[in-house]
């Protein structure tokens, strides 16, 4: 597979070295016109896949991106990441716990699959990636759960979560 996404420096870079924006109610934004872009390219990625349309959910502390419809009708939820690391340089992929119980919630209420997709962006510019993960029918029993965040200061020293450790081996290759 060819290079799809736009490169840009880690996440952790852009926070020591000040490059963000603060927006209308005084929080730090680290989002690039890259990280648009990327995640662009993940929405078009779905839509040309699976022959549906992805429509944003809420606002930007939302923790769902988008309701999927096909024929005006929600067939589905996802919630993206497009990380900055190669599909193989790391054994497992991470899901924030609130985002999986928003997915679940999702799920529930609207009786609808919900999916997590990570899109890969290979750091040595040679292959990218888009992988997935039905969460509203995986037994998460079978991974482990964590709190994990960043190792140094980004938007605060709290930005600790609980995580579930998804191995790569478990998730489902878009491209």
């Amino acid at each position: 597979m060819a290079v799809l996404f736009k490169r840009q420096d880690p996440y952790i870079t852009r926070g020591i070295d000040g490059r963000f924006k603060v927006d209308k109610n005084g929080s730090k934004v680290f989002r690039t016109a890259e990280d648009e872009y990327n995640e662009q390219v993940v929405k078009d990625f779905i839509e040309k896949r699976m022959g549906v349309s992805l429509f944003e959910v809420g606002d930007k502390f939302c923790k769902i991106d988008w309701q999927v419809r096909k024929n005006n009708k929600v067939v589905g939820f996802v919630e993206s990441k497009v990380k900055q690391i190669g599909e193989h340089q790391f054994n497992d992929y991470f899901l924030s716990q609130s985002k999986l119980n928003a997915l679940l919630d999702a799920s529930f209420i609207w009786r609808v699959p919900s999916v997590f997709v990570w899109g890969l962006v290979d750091p040595l510019n040679k292959n990218d990636a888009i992988r997935s993960l039905r969460v509203d029918t995986f037994d998460f029993s079978k991974v482990v759960l964590e709190i994990d965040g960043t190792r140094r200061r980004v938007k605060s020293k709290y930005d600790q979560e609980l995580i579930y450790k998804i191995p790569v081996s478990l998730t489902n290759k878009l491209c």
